[in-house]
């Protein structure tokens, strides 16, 4: 999953912080959101491309077979 910059998760790793919607939520409760599917078995958009138009960078050990952008996550 892609997150955008800036998205980390809490040092008591139980919630997902996100600066530019000045929230976090919950890694135990449902949530909803925004969510696009860039590749999916290999096939959409290349992984450059992804992290020029996103301004970020999916580290080398991370798989790139699938990957979907989640934004504006909110508790629900």
């Amino acid at each position: 999953m892609l997150f955008d910059p800036g998205v980390k998760l809490s040092e008591d790793r139980t919630r997902i912080i996100d600066p530019r919607a000045q929230g976090s939520v919950r890694l135990d409760v449902p949530i909803q959101g925004g969510a696009a599917l860039l590749r999916e078995n290999g096939k959409g958009w290349p992984i450059a491309d992804i992290e020029s138009f996103f301004g970020v960078t999916i580290p080398a050990g991370c798989p790139t077979k699938d990957v979907m952008r989640l934004h504006g996550m909110k508790e629900q």
